[in-house]
C-alpha cells in the first residue's frame, strides 16, 4: 500500500494541564478530565496508521505532555513505526 507523504502528524499525549493559562490553544485551562492514552492504545493507533502515512515531523503535544507517566516510552514509539 502506498504510503502518503505529510507535513506533520501530532498526537495528543495528555489532554489535561497543571497550569491554566487563558490564551491556552489546547482548552487545557478548562481542566476536562480525561485519561491519559496508554503505551499499548497508541501502539494499537500508530499500527493502524503507519502503513497509510509517512510524516516528515512528528509531535507530541498536550496540555502538558510530560504529564504523562510513560512520557520516555511515549518518546520513543513513533520511531517504531516511522523513520
Amino acid at each position: 500500500m502506498e504510503r502518503f507523504e505529510i507535513l506533520a502528524l501530532e498526537y495528543h499525549l495528555a489532554h489535561g494541564c497543571n497550569l491554566s493559562c487563558q490564551q491556552c490553544s489546547h482548552y487545557s485551562n478548562f481542566h476536562v478530565a480525561s485519561k491519559l492514552p496508554t503505551i499499548d492504545e497508541v501502539d494499537a493507533e500508530y499500527s493502524q496508521w503507519s502503513h497509510r502515512l509517512k510524516p516528515m515531523r512528528f509531535a507530541l503535544l498536550g496540555g502538558e505532555p510530560l504529564l504523562n507517566p510513560a512520557i520516555i516510552q511515549h518518546i520513543q514509539l513513533p520511531r517504531q513505526h516511522w523513520d
